[in-house]
């Protein structure tokens, strides 16, 4: 059942109309923040009232500050996405597809047997780039790319006629159309979404779209073990410690992915895991990307700040940001970068 509900803002009111619980979207106010202010009710995850509250239709007046504080109260923390669903991030991401790309050397991979007719999905899709560049490469198979939000899809005219992009949570249970529909399912750069040390949730689900002899190709990043060289780049790391704290984030799984797969009570084996450092020619690109990443997700600090008064604040975080840049720009500069980590896992039977 749908709802509206009106947000007042001092002198500004907007009206969100028509939101069904399991997608809210802040309707666009301007050609330049258009993509900037989406919430969902499957980033803030909320239980019990709330849930409650979406089952009928009921206009409700609050202020941005005490939805927040509700959000906060229902389920710290309150999004499951730091960074902000604008242009910049839709580039940012594809500078972050070509990092993987030199690293790699391969889109899909070289242990899966290529057969025509070949259902993949992309999950956590983005931009869909690499779905895109699957489907140019692979013009037999049908490539389905999946995100919880369509902000960055591109519209249909530039989809190969072999991809198609749709929503999907898989966070939550898939639905019974996608049950085993699949031949490989990809996953890239979850480390931020996973929440408490838990990936089993994930792990669950996309074992779910494989058929049996199916696929999960995974792509992430380490960020627990990341490059930290420089007082700059320390004294960034100790804040980002305090945001991942806030947001309930712990990437020690991503250092034991392939025992956290084979545990999961998901009928995978694993095919191959690696966790090969990037070539020094590479560091310059995946460092650039991840300090666009950082200031990006400075726009959620106001939010975790509620969570943890701890929390840097987006001043501060911008200044620590741009002493760093700043130092990594100098010969034998300040580095802050994490480490990739990729497995790949097939599905028995």
């Amino acid at each position: 059942m749908a709802f509206s509900v009106v947000f007042s803002d001092g002198a500004n009111s907007r009206e969100w109309a028509h939101m069904h619980p399991s997608a809210i979207r802040r309707r666009k106010h301007s050609q330049e923040d258009e993509y900037d202010d989406q919430v969902h009710v499957a980033e803030i995850q909320a239980e019990g009232d709330f849930h409650e509250l979406a089952n009928v239709f009921l206009p409700i007046s609050i202020s941005i500050a005490s939805f927040e504080l509700a959000c906060t109260a229902m389920a710290a923390p309150p999004t499951t996405y730091l960074l902000r669903r604008d242009r910049v991030e839709a580039i940012r991401l594809g500078s972050q597809h070509l990092a993987w790309q030199r690293h790699l050397n391969h889109l899909l991979d070289p242990n899966i047997p290529i057969k025509d007719g070949m259902e993949i999905a992309d999950i956590g899709a983005g931009t869909g780039i690499w779905a895109i560049e699957v489907a140019n490469q692979l013009p037999s198979s049908q490539v389905t790319a999946f995100d919880v939000a369509d902000t960055h899809f591109p519209s249909p005219e530039y989809w190969p006629s072999n991809a198609k992009f749709d929503l999907l949570d898989l966070l939550r249970d898939v639905s019974s159309e996608l049950l085993g529909k699949f031949d490989v399912v990809h996953l890239r750069m979850w480390a931020f979404v996973v929440r408490n040390d838990d990936p089993n949730p994930l792990i669950q689900h996309a074992a779910k779209l494989l058929r049996p002899g199916g696929y999960i190709q995974w792509e992430d990043a380490r960020f627990e073990n990341s490059v930290v060289k420089g007082e700059p780049a320390v004294q960034f790391r100790q804040m980002m410690r305090q945001m991942s704290n806030a947001a309930r984030l712990n990437f020690l799984w991503l250092e034991e992915l392939d025992q956290r797969v084979k545990c999961a009570d998901a009928q995978l084996e694993v095919v191959d895991f690696q966790k090969q450092p990037w070539l020094s020619t590479h560091i310059p690109l995946v460092m650039d990307t991840f300090l666009v990443a950082l200031e990006n997700s400075g726009a959620i600090l106001g939010k975790l700040k509620l969570v943890d008064p701890s929390v840097p604040n987006s001043e501060e975080w911008m200044e620590a940001l741009e002493t760093l840049h700043k130092d990594s720009c100098k010969p034998s500069g300040s580095q802050l970068y994490w480490l990739p980590v990729t497995l790949l896992a097939r599905r028995s039977g």
